[in-house]
Formats: structure tokens, sequence, C-alpha cells
């Protein structure tokens, strides 16, 4: 009788045990997804409107227990903050890290920190500027050579911004900025001016200049022992 009963006991806890597995992996309804979604994006919004904008550096609000509560229905939470434009803007930073910002507050869109591609765009503006004469230079002529996808997005941002050659020969180009001196009273004659006769005004929108490009030119000092 006991070996029945503890039989019997056993199924049951079985049973129970794959009930819940079953409740557990059933789909979350359309309803319940509303519902979730909105609750997640309350407590989001009332935490950054208490705390302000959050700054470079510091970690992204996430409400608590978001695996428990919300990830079977909504997913991983900034998986759910891009799917909500409207709601929230998400600033990449370096490796996993974002900042998190109500949309439309905080004006422009803030830069990462870490701009991997840079040193790369820097190469090629540089030797668009060195191949093409200053004249005849397009910067809308620079971006197509960039994929459709890349090109057609970047056409309309920047059409401001293609150069305009000088009107007339009173127009002239702006004088490269002074030498740079070291410890020394040398002045070595052109030391602030770097690849070759590309001006650094070139350059301006993308950052300044690419030291392993072209490494600054100089004597060499003599050391006295």
């Amino acid at each position: 009788g006991e070996a029945m009963m503890e039989k019997g006991l056993v199924k049951k806890k079985a049973k129970a045990k794959k009930g819940a597995k079953k409740g557990k992996d059933a789909p979350v309804s359309a309803a319940e997804k509303e519902r979730l979604a909105a609750e997640a994006i309350d407590e989001i919004r009332e935490f950054l409107e208490e705390v302000g904008e959050q700054k470079p550096g510091q970690p992204p609000y996430v409400p608590g227990e978001w695996g428990q509560r919300f990830k079977k229905a909504l997913g991983p939470y900034k998986q759910f903050i891009r799917e909500h434009p409207d709601k929230f803007t998400l600033v990449e930073e370096k490796g996993e890290d974002f900042i998190l910002r109500i949309a439309g507050q905080g004006g422009k869109a803030l830069l990462p920190r870490s701009l991997p591609w840079r040193k790369g765009l820097h190469r090629a503006w540089t030797s668009y500027c060195q191949a093409v004469p200053r004249a005849e230079r397009d910067f809308s002529e620079f971006l197509a050579a960039l994929p459709k996808s890349a090109a057609s997005a970047a056409a309309a941002d920047v059409a401001a911004a293609t150069y305009q050659p000088p009107s007339s020969d009173s127009e002239r180009e702006p004088s490269p900025p002074p030498p740079t001196r070291g410890k020394g009273k040398g002045k070595g004659k052109g030391k602030g001016q770097r690849f070759g006769q590309v001006s650094l005004d070139d350059l301006d929108d993308f950052g300044g200049e690419d030291e392993d490009e072209a490494p600054r030119r100089g004597k060499k000092k003599r050391w006295r022992d």
C-alpha cells in the first residue's frame, strides 16, 4: 500500500511539473504584450523624468526584474527600446553601453565616445583631397563612393555641406594654423602643416588630422650629455 501511494505521489509531482513547464512556454497573448509594454514604458519614463538625462559613462536604467517580468513577452531590454523610437532615444556607446533618453529631449543626438571607423574616414577624405583639386571637390561625389544604402541615406543630410568653390579670385583659401612649437627655440618652417598640400581646413568636418597617416616632420633635436 505504501509503495502504491509513493508511486502515485511521484506521478502527481511529475504531472504538476509538466503543467507548469507547459504554462511557462505558452505564448503570450497580444493583449498581454500590450499591457506589459505600456507598464514598462511608464516605469522607464517615470524614472527618466525624475532623475533627468543620463550622463555618458553612467549605466542605463533597467526596470527591476526585467527578465522575469517582461522579457518573455517583450524580448531583451535593448531591443524593446529600439522598437519604440517614438518613446525613447537610444545612443550607442562603447561595447554594450548606451545612453537612454525620452524621445525629443536632450537636443541633438549624442555621439558615441568611441568611433572605430573615424580613422578610416579620415584616410578616405585625405586621399580624395590629394587626388582632386580644391575647386573641383564635391562632397556629394565623395559620398557616391559609399554603398548605395549609406549614400542615399546621407545625401539629404549633407546637401547643405556640399563644397562651394570661391566665386572670385578675391576669396582666398584660409591660411593654415600657425606651426606647433616644441620646448626649444627653433621655429621649423611648416611644422604645423600635414598631409602634403592638403589644408587642415579640409578636415574640419571630420574631427581633425590622422596621426597615423602623416607623422609630424621636423628637425631632430640633439641632446647634450
